[in-house]
Order: structure tokens, then sequence, then C-alpha cells
């Protein structure tokens, strides 16, 4: 996985999941858990497999079913469901829809009817007769997904009930798992997100990664007097107020940092080669040129490139 969410798609994924997992009150009945964590999903692929799948399927506007053959394909995928079925619970939740749930209230026994079509076909219907079969998962799912929001299921039909019942178990059992291998910090307790306001700064709590936003951001505002631009951030939330800066910090859940320096070629004083540049096929936040930084060690060395760009275009130095 290549873990390219930024900001705003980790907040979204992480607060329609925690939705889903925590409802936030007694009405908020499988229906709704299951649309909350669908839409979780939808923006987690989107931001994951966007490049790939505009690449892959020649199109800027990826469809569902682009995205979804990349998923079915994906080895990491493939294993977090696979280590999955080796959980007794996971594997009742399963064994349970594929002999029970499939077989008594749906049009066709061990399959999900394709109901955009009237009447719907049975060869037109997404199955799931082999609990091991990764993108049969996948695919149910989705078929699930699209009778319900293109109108086809009811929270007043009992076997519609059972149904997304059912099929939300074992979504969320192995999306959880999926966020936990992309290192997101999910809240078991309430369901809200670990941050909280300081000043006008978005910051992430109890972690490496916000001290060593602190460490840059103090010297470099120390450092380097340029009034006449936001200096660095802690968050690319601020970007979308289309504020210049020196430089862009953004805390990752997994206690590092990752840092956007002004657009140059920095080779010349990087000799360790750390800075990662925006390419096709590998493109960077806004195109900027990104520094992760996961210790303090490395803090100085970072410092170094951004003294070195701010005195590049000092009017003065041109």
């Amino acid at each position: 996985m290549s873990n390219n969410h930024n900001y705003v798609s980790r907040q979204i994924i992480k607060t329609w999941f925690n939705r889903a997992k925590n409802p936030p009150n007694e009405s908020y009945n499988y229906f709704d858990r299951f649309i909350s964590l669908w839409v979780s999903f939808n923006c987690f692929f989107v931001a994951e497999f966007y490049e790939e799948a505009k690449e892959n399927f020649h199109s800027r506007y990826p469809s569902e079913q682009n995205y979804l053959k990349i998923i079915c394909a994906e080895e990491e995928y493939k294993e977090i469901y696979s280590e999955l079925l080796k959980e007794d619970y996971f594997k009742m939740v399963l064994n349970d829809f594929k002999d029970n749930t499939l077989q008594t209230v749906t049009h066709f026994p061990g399959k999900i009817a394709d109901m955009r079509s009237n009447p719907p076909e049975e060869g037109d219907a997404s199955e799931f007769t082999d609990i091991n079969n990764f993108e049969q998962f996948i695919r149910i799912i989705y078929q699930v997904r699209c009778n319900l929001f293109h109108g086809n299921k009811s929270p007043d039909r009992d076997g519609d009930i059972e149904i997304v019942e059912a099929v939300f178990k074992m979504f969320i059992l192995f999306l959880e798992k999926v966020y936990e291998a992309e290192e997101f910090i999910l809240d078991e307790e309430n369901g809200e997100d670990k941050f909280e306001v300081k000043g006008e700064k978005i910051v992430e709590l109890n972690s490496l990664g916000l001290e060593l936003s602190e460490k840059i951001q103090q010297t470099v505002e120390s450092e380097f007097k340029d009034e006449k631009t936001m200096r660095c951030f802690y968050s690319k939330v601020k970007l979308k107020r289309n504020l210049l800066g020196l430089c862009w910090i953004d805390p990752l859940e997994n206690q590092s940092v990752v840092v956007y320096l002004r657009k140059a070629d920095y080779s010349s004083v990087d000799p360790n080669k750390i800075v990662k540049y925006s390419v096709p096929g590998s493109e960077t936040f806004g195109g900027y040129p990104l520094v992760k930084v996961d210790n303090f060690s490395e803090v100085d060395y970072v410092l170094e490139l951004i003294k070195w760009v701010y005195e590049k275009d000092k009017p003065d130095s041109k």
C-alpha cells in the first residue's frame, strides 16, 4: 500500500469509519452504519489508487469498477484477508452469511442479485460460494452497496436487514485491519478523532510527530524572517486557503513528519538523497518536493535544506 493519503483524506476516512463503528445514537441502524463504512472505504481507495487507476484505465475519472479491479488484485489486501480467516469469529460471520443468509433471503441461492435490472437476472448476480476467495468477498460487498445506493434495499424489509447487517459485520472487520496496516489511529472509545485546535493550527496529540513538527516550526520561525509569507503549517489543510510558505509540515499518525519544501532542485545540498520529487506515476502533493523525517537526528539536515532554498529565493541573492 502506498499510503498516499493527505491530512484531509485521512480525516474523512477516520471520521466515517468511527461513525460506522461507534454509532452517534441509537437510531443509527445497520443501513446507516454500512453507508458510513462505504463512504470511508470510497475515500480510502480513491486516495490510495487514483494515480494507478488513472494510468491503468486511461481516465481522469476512474469508475468504482476500475478501483475494484485494483483492490481485488492487491496482494497486501489478500494477505490481510487470509490472516483474518485464521480468526474464528471472522470465519463464523462469513460462513453464516454464506450458508444461511444467502440461502434463505436472496433471489438466487448463494448470490446477491443485481437489482438494477427488472426482473433481476441470475447471470448478473454476485456469488459468495467460497470464503477463501477474496475477490468474491469484495464483490459481494460491492453488490450490496449498489443495491442499497440505487434504491433496492429497505430498512423495513426483514430480508434486506439481515443481508445488510451480515455484510456490515464482515466488511468492518476487514476494513479495520486494512486501516491498521495503514497506521491510521482510530479512537475506539467514542469515535472521535484525536485532534484539537491549538491557536489556528491543527495538531495531533501525544506523538513524536508533533514534537518533531514543533521543533521544525520553532526553528524556522526563529531563524528565517520572511514576513511576506506564512512560513509553515502543521497541516496541508492550510494550503486550501492558497497561502504560500517556506515549508509545510504534516504530522503523520506513524510518528513521522512530512516536510514539503519549496519547488527547487536540492541535489547540490542533499548528499543523502532524501528529497523525493514529484514524477509521473508518483506525484507528490501539489508537485512539491518532500522529505520524511522519522527522528530528531534528521531535523538539522532538513533545516539546512530549508535554509538553502530560503537564501536562494531571497530577492538580493539573484
